[in-house]
């Protein structure tokens, strides 16, 4: 698996966000966030949704 998807799945499976930086090999979050992760839209729907 590459490491794209891998992140992108354990973000699926709101793994903390230490551990996503820490697989991805990363020194912050942030980094992870802006290289690796696309949330897909249907999470972003549903947060909009909690509002």
């Amino acid at each position: 698996m590459c490491r794209h998807t891998y992140l992108i799945r354990l973000t699926a499976c709101k793994i903390n966000h230490g551990l996503s930086t820490e697989a991805g090999g990363h020194k912050d979050y942030d980094a992870t966030l802006k290289n690796y992760i696309r949330l897909p839209i249907q999470d972003k729907i549903d947060v909009v949704d909690l509002i």
